[in-house]
Order: structure tokens, then C-alpha cells, then sequence
């Protein structure tokens, strides 16, 4: 059992390993040797974790409409998928830096602002419901997740799930 995420392994015995680019020759170090070891075990949980998110936003795609929207803490959309995109009836690269306030419809817009807000404080919040609206003009009723995305140093952002209310 480890306690530190590094530690050393050294031995008195000479060490005869090989010569670097030549098979047959090998090289005696005197001394003893030393093996420095590191527990990678948080780096391999990480690099899971990362795989775990990509499979889930491609699954997420493959769906269709299942709606994902990064937002930074000044509440503008730094990252959405194809489907958000379809729902407001807009091209990502229209959406990058827009506030996603002002896709709400008038009427869910402070509710909307306080729940984020409640959110971005790393309150317990539950779905919200509200309308979305589209670049046409149109309301699409909407049930909505969301996340504090949370840096090292202080909150990153949020992530946002969106789904039509009327989805199966």
C-alpha cells in the first residue's frame, strides 16, 4: 500500500541492463540502482471520466433532441450542440457568445435568471420548465437541467440539458 503518490525503490545490488541500440552489449551500474514509481491512479480515473463525458454528449447527439448548452459565468453560451441549435433555429456559429437569457421567452425570463443563479451558487435546484425562442419567432416548450461547472478556483460556468416538454 502506497501513502504518497510517489515514492522510490532502491537497491545495493548491481543493476546490469541493457545498452541503448545494442542487443548484445550490457551495462553494469555499480551502485545499486534506483526505480522512482508514481500512482497514477487519479490520472486513469480522470482520462475515464473524460472518455465518460464525450460518450455521453455523442450519445446525446445521436438522439437528437436532446439539447446541451455550456454557459459561462456571465450567462452568454460558450459551447451547444446541433440539437439546441435546432431548436432555436440557429447555426452554432451564431450561437457562440449569445445570451441565453435572451433565447427565454419574456414571460420565463426571471424565473429562468434566478434559477441559473441559484445554480451558479451551487444551491440544490430542481428542472426548470420555460419557453424557448426560436429565431422565428416561435416558443417551444422546454424542461431543462442544469449544473454548476465548477474550476479549481471558483465556478467555470454551468451546463444546461434541454428537451422539449412534448418529447417521448
Amino acid at each position: 500500500h502506497c501513502v504518497t503518490d510517489r515514492f522510490m525503490l532502491w537497491t545495493r545490488h548491481p543493476l546490469y541492463a541493457p545498452m541503448p541500440g545494442c542487443i548484445s552489449k550490457r551495462s553494469r551500474f555499480e551502485g545499486g540502482a534506483a526505480c522512482w514509481f508514481r500512482n497514477i491512479t487519479e490520472e486513469v480515473r480522470a482520462h475515464r471520466y473524460a472518455d465518460m463525458k464525450a460518450a455521453i454528449l455523442k450519445a446525446m447527439d445521436c438522439h437528437a433532441k436532446i439539447g446541451y448548452v455550456r454557459l459561462s459565468p456571465r450567462l452568454t453560451i460558450d459551447r451547444a450542440n446541433q440539437a439546441f441549435g435546432n431548436m432555436v433555429r440557429m447555426g452554432m456559429d451564431r450561437l457562440t457568445g449569445v445570451s441565453f437569457l435572451d433565447l427565454i421567452g419574456r414571460q420565463n425570463r426571471a424565473a429562468a435568471r434566478e434559477w441559473l443563479e441559484d445554480t451558479f451558487r451551487g444551491e440544490a435546484v430542481e428542472t426548470c420548465d420555460f419557453q424557448l425562442l426560436s429565431n422565428d419567432g416561435s416558443l417551444l416548450d422546454i424542461r431543462a437541467g442544469c449544473a454548476e461547472l465548477r474550476g479549481v478556483y471558483a465556478n467555470e460556468g454551468a451546463v444546461l440539458v434541454l428537451t422539449p416538454r412534448n418529447i417521448a
